[in-house]
């Protein structure tokens, strides 16, 4: 009966704080499917650690710490797997592609794609391996025994190489 009592009294603690608990993790990690993905892992801990939850204390209180580790571990985790932009670049980014017509950005997507086929077999293969992979560009840096330096300084010249190859393209079409 203590085990169902105790079982009882999480789930009327997490029930109770969920929208909050929730609202902290995503502010932390400022995206819903992360914060559903950290969320459960907290929510899991927790769980497992009501234990150590002292009845009459602050359940949120215990609850934000837990899940300020979580998400902590969520973004570092994240952090290695993939190339991130600041803040500022990704609002200014998505300014720009909200100012862009639907069907310039449809002709610009298919030149891109045309474009990405024309690169070397080697550059197609960094661009993979770098941005629609799980590993860190220094990481990729390391099994191609480079250093992250010389590998980013080849993918500003890939970028270089697709914006102009995108632009000529765009504008043999008429678009703008």
């Amino acid at each position: 009966m203590a085990e169902q009592d105790r079982d009882r009294r999480f789930t009327e603690q997490l029930q109770r704080h969920h929208r909050r608990l929730y609202g902290y993790i995503f502010s932390l990690v400022r995206n819903h499917a992360d914060a559903q993905e950290v969320f459960q892992q907290t929510s899991l801990t927790l769980w497992e650690k009501f234990d150590d939850f002292r009845p009459g204390t602050n359940f949120i209180a215990w609850s934000c710490t837990v899940a300020r580790f979580k998400a902590f571990d969520f973004l570092k985790q994240q952090r290695r797997r993939r190339v991130h932009f600041t803040d500022d670049f990704e609002l200014r980014l998505a300014a720009a592609h909200e100012s862009v017509p639907q069907s310039a950005f449809q002709a610009r997507s298919v030149a891109l794609e045309d474009c990405i086929e024309k690169l070397p077999p080697a550059q197609r293969e960094l661009l993979r391996e770098c941005f629609g992979g799980e590993r860190s560009v220094a990481a990729v840096a390391e099994e191609l025994g480079r250093t992250s330096h010389s590998v980013y300084s080849s993918l500003r010249n890939i970028r270089e190489k697709l914006l102009d190859c995108v632009e000529a393209a765009v504008s043999e079409d008429g678009e703008p």
